[in-house]
């Protein structure tokens, strides 16, 4: 209901135009947001499976290190829509259909927050906790409607994105942490994962102020301006993320678990073919 709602009120309050504009952004983001769904989706069974036969401490230091992974993979994503969103839509409906820079941070903001809860939704569906989250859908609905006919009125389209991302923030990401601590992670304090996602929010702020930084240096335009920015996008974000978390725990602790999933990837490989033989 998030989109339809938003671009409701868009068109209600600021014009066909403008919601013509946002369709535009939200198609661009929208589609980022459905390539790094793979990655969660493909994990549900494993988690599930995980639940079922693992204890709670050893699922909890599991997600931890999911989580860095994917919030490593979300921040750069996040970083790259930052960057490279405006060059790509002059290129694509041209300058007269851009917002400014400040809606562009907001709609970054919101795909960022989307993809925050994304790993620990995995644990709300394999512990199968949709009951206990009943209220906090219906409440982020409410809230979404409520906060859209406020901020719409005096803040034209940036109130209606401010709208929804303090709807998510609220209810899809404090609300429904809350839940899964309390009904599947009993007994283990929230503090420490928000502290984490929250050291996750500042440095993709980092790196995306670096990278925008650098891109801004470079002159050439057109489709090859694009490239060399997209280019700079991968590098540069990843950099600053290697930077302040290459020495830490949490990088060691995920490097080590991709290691280990390759490793018996690689085993079972060798055991298939093998028997084929």
């Amino acid at each position: 209901t998030r989109n339809s709602l938003d671009s409701i009120f868009t068109s209600a309050y600021i014009g066909l135009v403008t919601t013509a504009i946002y369709g535009n952004y939200y198609l661009i983001m929208n589609a980022v947001t459905s390539v790094l769904t793979i990655i969660p989706n493909s994990l549900v069974s494993v988690i599930g499976n995980c639940i079922a036969t693992e204890s709670v401490e050893k699922n909890y230091n599991e997600m931890n290190k999911i989580n860095f992974l994917y919030m490593w993979i979300s921040g750069w994503t996040t970083t790259c829509l930052f960057c490279l969103i405006q060059p790509f839509m002059n290129l694509w409906v041209g300058k007269e259909y851009l917002f400014d820079t400040q809606t562009v941070l907001l709609f970054c903001l919101y795909y960022f927050l989307l993809k925050l809860g994304d790993i620990r939704t995995l644990y709300v569906q394999g512990a199968g906790l949709y009951w206990q989250q009943r209220y906090r859908a219906i409440g982020e609905s409410l809230a979404n409607i409520i906060l859209n006919w406020i901020l719409a009125r005096y803040f034209g389209v940036i109130g209606i994105i401010a709208a929804t991302i303090i709807s998510l923030f609220i209810f899809n990401y404090i609300l429904s942490t809350q839940i899964v601590f309390k009904h599947y992670f009993t007994g283990i304090s929230v503090r420490y994962y928000h502290i984490q996602n929250l050291k996750y929010f500042l440095a993709t702020l980092i790196g995306s102020y670096v990278t925008y930084k650098v891109t801004a240096m470079v002159s050439i335009n057109g489709v090859p301006g694009f490239f060399v920015l997209s280019a700079i996008c991968c590098i540069v974000p990843n950099l600053v993320w290697m930077i302040l978390f290459g020495g830490s725990k949490e990088y060691s602790d995920s490097l080590n678990w991709v290691l280990s999933v390759i490793k018996m990837e690689k085993l079972k490989k060798y055991f298939i073919r093998k028997k084929n033989y």
